[in-house]
């Protein structure tokens, strides 16, 4: 078996939006008449370095095999939940991949919500782009019988891992991943996620692919792209994710993330020159990559104050990582928004309360 351990720190899910089971059948009629064109790529699955090794994968490959996936995840997550936080969605990835190894694409149900859903964005993605149209269906209707919305939508971006490393890696495969997307129902509903999240992410860094290909190259000093060729209602999405992958940029071979990196987040996202409205999208991603990596709250607050030099930046950065820790129920949401005052706190607080979330994100007037 092929195994590539990625070094690095995959993102917290985004909560992305409920996408109906009418998707299924337009995945299976497209992957019916493109299968014969496209080669699958070989996939790995994606861990930090040093938390995941091929002598783990085997044994929960084999653990899995002698108790079943159901008994054996629980033991995994029992295992797993007394390690760093930081280490556990990316180590959930590994169970994913020694699961569908395993079983097959019946494994699906032994996975849950656990550690930012880990186990089902690796066995989806898997599953998709190994099988493509003979499992789609499948998948799908597993996303759609989960209990909530966040959780059906956090689902499905493994989908969109899975097209995309189907489909291959260049730009004309990222717009076609992207019509297929559209066609799924309820896509726009969420600019941030959906189909489309994962997409994106996958596109932008290989972190299915072997051998070790990860993060998408700068090709003549273009940091915009691959968002200067996409349809304009999908430049606030692809916006979004490009903080992501700036960070894994310029920290391929560093463990722990510092503000002086977050602070090149927001040179990065200025440096674009975009509209207001897309630079907000750029630093809602830098607030989605600072909820990823920091290892509190209070180094969430640190990171997006280290990116932001001006209120506006501060604010918007904040107001999302709050969202965030909304919708997975975190404690002492409130800590988010401490040094805020005026519109700014109340932004912040919407978010904190509920009243907004990263399903109807608001826009900012200051």
């Amino acid at each position: 078996m092929k195994f590539r351990k990625s070094s690095f720190f995959i993102n917290r899910h985004i909560p992305l939006i409920l996408l109906a089971l009418s998707a299924a059948a337009f995945v299976l009629a497209l992957f019916a008449t493109q299968s014969n064109s496209l080669q699958k790529e070989e996939v790995s699955t994606v861990v930090p370095d040093g938390e995941w090794t091929q002598q783990e994968e085997e044994y929960w490959e084999n653990r899995i095999q002698r108790i079943g996936g159901v008994r054996a995840y629980k033991e995994f997550g029992e295992e797993v939940a007394k390690g760093p936080i930081s280490a556990q969605h990316g180590e959930a990835h590994g169970f994913g991949r020694a699961l569908y190894e395993a079983g097959g694409a019946e494994g699906a149900s032994a996975c849950d919500m656990q550690f930012s859903m880990g186990c089902y964005h690796e066995f989806i993605g898997q599953a998709i782009a190994g099988q493509g149209q003979s499992v789609t269906r499948q998948l799908v209707a597993v996303c759609d019988n989960l209990p909530t919305p966040v959780d059906q939508s956090g689902c499905r971006h493994g989908i969109g891992h899975g097209i995309q490393a189907w489909l291959g890696y260049k730009p004309k495969n990222l717009l076609e991943g992207l019509a297929l997307c559209k066609e799924i129902q309820g896509a726009f509903n969420d600019p941030y996620g959906g189909c489309a999240s994962g997409l994106y992410m996958e596109y932008n860094l290989r972190l299915m692919t072997i051998p070790n290909s990860a993060l998408r190259d700068v090709e003549n000093d273009n940091y915009l792209a691959p968002c200067d060729i996409v349809p304009k209602d999908d430049e606030s999405s692809c916006v979004f994710w490009l903080p992501q992958w700036r960070l894994s940029g310029l920290r391929l071979h560093s463990p722990i993330v510092s503000n002086k990196e977050y602070q090149a987040l927001g040179v990065f996202c200025r440096s674009l020159g975009l509209n207001e409205s897309l630079t907000d999208d750029c630093f809602r991603g830098v607030g989605a990559t600072v909820y990823g990596t920091a290892t509190s709250t209070l180094s969430a607050r640190e990171g997006c104050d280290s990116a932001s030099s001006t209120r506006r930046e501060q604010t918007i950065c904040r107001g999302f990582v709050a969202a965030l820790n909304m919708s997975e129920q975190h404690e002492n949401l409130e800590e988010v928004c401490v040094g805020l005052s005026g519109p700014s706190y109340i932004y912040c607080e919407d978010y904190t309360t509920g009243k907004s979330t990263v399903f109807d994100v608001i826009p900012l007037s200051i």
